[in-house]
């Protein structure tokens, strides 16, 4: 009896310190390090989201400073074994810098998955299996900036997310004006050849040509990582870049804030 009871308090011993592994906030992502070197590291606040909003970004000299989202629709089709699921939602907001000069942000975003239902594996017995295919986030944004002229930028950011958000791949995930191209790349915080966080940090690194621009930390890794996001941009970059940069990497973390990924 007396080893059985101490079983149990070493099993529950266990089970805390693995919940509080994965509740300790991660450290941030890992980018190139002349990125690292380089760059203003700016805290993105989530401070207020009012109704018909996206959330209040601000972070450095730059803030959202008008906005707006419409409500989200989910669509089901399938006969309950086998469903697809998609929902769509769209927002807009201008992000205003130090200077007098802002960037308007039209966005479309759609959240698929499909899942599977109850599966029977003999006579009274069954498992679920849900998100086979993982989460598709797809983002679609214009960003014009405030009295120039020449093409708008476009953002196409294409996620799939899996386990939980724990895993994530992308493609053809990229910015650009018909002329430059600035292409997004997954990262996190697990280092190459160390073990994988559990709940790791998430973001993109912002590169163009193969030189790292800036990078966006959307999640801070943990099971309380919502709220810690952090901006880098590069300190040799013009205002307009910077403004152009800091509007995209805005886009994504409303994007992201929703989306359970």
């Amino acid at each position: 009896m007396r080893r059985t009871h101490a079983a149990k308090i070493i099993s529950i011993f266990t089970a805390c310190l693995a919940f509080a592994s994965a509740c300790r906030s991660a450290s941030r992502i890992i980018i190139a390090d002349d990125l690292r070197a380089g760059t203003d590291v700016m805290r993105a606040r989530m401070t207020f989201q009012a109704p018909g909003r996206i959330w209040n970004f601000k972070f450095g000299e730059y803030a959202v400073v008008e906005s707006k989202i419409s409500p989200e629709a989910t669509t089901t089709t399938g006969d309950g074994a086998l469903e697809n699921s998609l929902t769509t939602m769209s927002f807009w907001f201008i992000l205003k810098g130090a200077g007098p000069g802002t960037v308007r942000v039209k966005a479309f975003q759609s959240i698929g998955s499909l899942n599977v239902g109850d599966v029977e594996l003999s006579q009274g017995r069954s498992v679920r299996a849900e998100g086979i295919t993982g989460v598709h986030n797809r983002l679609v944004a214009t960003l014009t900036a405030d009295g120039e002229e020449g093409p708008p930028w476009k953002l196409y950011l294409n996620a799939v997310t899996s386990g939980g958000g724990t895993g994530e791949r992308t493609s053809v995930s990229y910015m650009t004006d018909g002329t430059r191209e600035i292409v997004l790349t997954p990262v996190t915080n697990d280092a190459p050849g160390a073990k994988r966080h559990a709940i790791p940090a998430r973001g993109y690194e912002f590169a163009e040509n193969g030189t790292p621009l800036g990078a966006v930390q959307y999640y801070g890794g943990g099971v309380f990582g919502l709220n810690q996001s952090f901006i880098h941009l590069r300190r040799s970059l013009d205002p307009r870049t910077k403004l152009l940069l800091a509007a995209a990497m805005t886009a994504v973390m409303q994007a992201k804030s929703g989306s359970g990924d």
